[in-house]
């Protein structure tokens, strides 16, 4: 069989930006492989009017000011009264607003004077009474999803959820919503907002939509009616209006015939499922403070930020850093860092840097190398230490470390198409006295090697054929 090249080291691999989204939903059994629903749902008027009424958004907040304004101060104290004075509702307005605050990098850019105290007024608001308090809400909210991941069915995970939430108290249950609100929000920016009854609603869909799907499902089962609706309806997809979704579901069931009802059996482990553990849990005031001060250092404008500090709090940023906030004070967080200054020049530089290293994949391993390095010599000295420092090469993390890793490459390249030439003219002994002269240097080396024309070895990989 005569092979082309077709592998090659990906030197020009950068760490992207992680931007974790809020605790995942698990993933939804489907009664099809198709997404796509050819039955027909016939959406009522009242539920085509209950999915087009969507007055008030998730990320709806009163107006930001400035964080110098008294009603940050009030804000703060509504957000740390425990005496039962300040109403839920009122908690609830400073809590949106803040997550407002905290979401926009521009608050946290040093080249505006006004944001002076920002960092400190953030770790304030996040470490809050009321912010820990629906930190502890959304942590046990989110664990029963956890549960899925560990045997209990998707329908059951979701019943636990709901049967939990109608177990809180009625300012318990607005203040979690409102968390749900933030933290859903930041990642689908104008959906309509929850209430507490259409997040019982919604809830009660989910129940529904996955029951009927895992019956569906089961061996040997009736093939359900509507089953590409049904299909449709299980998807991710269909989840990110969750308005819609509830409209939708409503309709199949009105459609199809109701929802499969849970057994005997099944209502009795619910009742008697202990509450999971928390899928998190609260970061010290310390954690939280570096996370903003992260924030304000890949936010700064003003030049007074060194590189060598941005890159390292993009890193925190980048990885592992959901443990620092509390999940929608997180979310509110990621959208701050991905709008931010810095996280936008890495991108660019990063993008720019792949897209020109790779313009010369088509010829030989070697001269794809060289338009690598052609490509990293072109930036300016800082835009290469964002590259070598994001590459994930260990020890190749400065301009010139990751230059020298490139060049290495580029013998590595050359040997790997000298083997390759031997292989495709089908010259065997050529091609097994190149291989026995490289020794340990193979693994290396095979990342450029492809199977050779005739068979000659079976493996693909030089470490496979050596």
């Amino acid at each position: 069989m005569d092979m082309t090249v077709s592998a090659r080291q990906n030197t020009s691999g950068v760490v992207p930006a992680t931007t974790a989204a809020a605790p995942a939903d698990a993933s939804s059994p489907s009664t099809s492989s198709s997404a796509n629903a050819s039955d027909s749902v016939e959406i009522s008027s009242q539920a085509s009017a209950a999915s087009a009424d969507a007055t008030t958004t998730a990320t709806d907040s009163p107006a930001s000011p400035a964080w110098s304004d008294p009603s940050v101060t009030q804000a703060l104290a509504a957000l740390n009264d425990t005496s039962g004075g300040t109403s839920v509702a009122d908690q609830i307005n400073a809590y949106q607003m803040l997550s407002g605050m905290v979401s926009n990098a521009g608050n946290f850019d040093a080249s505006n004077s006004n944001n002076s105290n920002a960092v400190d007024i953030a770790t304030a608001f996040a470490t809050s009474a009321f912010t820990q308090h629906v930190q502890s809400l959304m942590a046990t909210n989110n664990s029963y999803m956890a549960q899925a991941n560990s045997g209990t069915q998707l329908s059951e995970a979701w019943q636990r959820q709901l049967n939990a939430f109608n177990n809180l108290s009625s300012d318990d249950q607005q203040a979690l919503v409102a968390g749900i609100n933030v933290s859903y929000g930041q990642q689908h920016p104008g959906i309509q907002a929850f209430t507490v009854s259409s997040w019982q609603d919604y809830s009660q869909a989910r129940v529904n939509v996955n029951r009927a799907a895992e019956a569906a499902a089961t061996p040997n089962a009736t093939p359900a009616p509507g089953a590409e609706a049904l299909s449709a309806l299980s998807h991710p997809t269909s989840y990110i209006d969750p308005t819609a979704f509830t409209a939708q579901a409503t309709a199949y069931f009105n459609q199809y015939g109701p929802a499969p009802q849970a057994t005997a059996d099944q209502v009795a482990a619910d009742n008697a499922a202990p509450p999971p553990p928390p899928s998190s849990s609260s970061p010290s005031t310390d954690q939280v403070r570096a996370q903003f001060q992260a924030l304000a250092a890949v936010s700064d404008t003003s030049g007074n930020t060194s590189l060598s500090d941005q890159l390292s709090a993009y890193k925190q940023l980048a990885s592992g850093y959901g443990s620092q906030t509390d999940a929608a004070t997180h979310m509110a967080t990621v959208s701050a860092f991905t709008s931010s200054s810095f996280f936008s020049r890495v991108q660019t530089v990063t993008n720019s840097y792949q897209q020109i290293s790779w313009a010369g994949r088509n010829g030989t391993e070697a001269a794809a190398q060289q338009a690598q390095i052609n490509a990293f010599q072109s930036f300016s000295s800082e835009d290469q230490t964002i590259i070598a420092s994001l590459s994930g090469i260990t020890g190749a993390t400065t301009p010139s470390d990751y230059l020298s890793y490139l060049v290495d490459g580029m013998k590595n390249a050359s040997t790997g198409d000298t083997i390759n030439a031997a292989a495709q003219s089908g010259n065997q002994s050529l091609y097994q006295a190149l291989i026995a002269s490289l020794g340990t240097a193979s693994d290396n080396i095979s990342a450029f090697v492809v199977s050779p024309k005739g068979n000659l070895t079976t493996g693909g990989q030089l470490n496979r054929m050596a």
